[in-house]
């Protein structure tokens, strides 16, 4: 839950250096608390708490990779566009 609020709260539609650099941060933290958690054996069969358990790890990996990718990008000014076509739909007349 925290991971996803910091991704929301920091790296959303509407990215500053600051805020991404917060996030960057964040997500440290939690991979750190992560490497102090082990999974609960909570089957026999399928073991549910293991997959949850690694599904957190690389939901974590990713976030991190994505706030570094955002805080790293060169904006366009205009917003992003694909090949003339605004994602407001309007053509562009330059």
């Amino acid at each position: 839950m925290e991971m996803a609020q910091t991704m929301w709260d920091k790296v959303g539609i509407f990215r500053e250096e600051k805020p991404m650099q917060e996030a960057i941060e964040k997500i440290k933290e939690l991979k750190e608390r992560y490497k102090n958690l082990a999974p609960g054996d909570s089957g026999k069969l399928f073991n549910t708490a293991l997959i949850n358990y690694l599904e957190l790890g690389y939901l974590l990996d990713l976030a991190e990779v994505i706030a570094h990718n955002r805080r790293n990008e060169k904006r366009n000014p205009e917003g992003p566009t694909q090949e003339g076509i605004t994602l407001k739909g309007t053509t562009k007349t330059s």
